[in-house]
């Protein structure tokens, strides 16, 4: 899933649910895409995580999320470089957990 998604030039998540914390708004901001969702639950939050401003792009509405979507489709597709100590390699932080939870 993270394959495609690294190929994906932009994320949507039009979730009306008050989501705690989504894993797909997470995935995409980690794999530098710009991320379009509805401002509900903790995901107005996950701002923090941003590789750049503007990264994660909130709407109130489902009308306002068309109208952003609308507006990322008209222009070119943003990558921002990942550092190259990212961190985010399951086969790295795999062991660690479970290290983690042996303790």
């Amino acid at each position: 899933a993270l394959a495609l998604a690294a190929g994906a030039h932009l994320c949507v998540v039009p979730s009306v649910c008050e989501e705690a914390c989504s894993t797909t708004v997470l995935e995409a901001l980690a794999l530098g895409r710009p991320c379009l969702a509805l401002a509900r639950g903790g995901t107005p939050e996950l701002c923090a995580y941003e590789l750049y401003p503007g990264q994660l792009q909130l709407a109130d509405t489902m009308p306002e999320l068309v109208e952003r979507l609308r507006a990322q489709l008209a222009v070119a597709p943003r990558r921002a470089q990942l550092p190259a100590a990212f961190g985010a390699d399951a086969n790295l932080i795999l062991p660690r957990l479970v290290d983690l939870y042996a303790e």
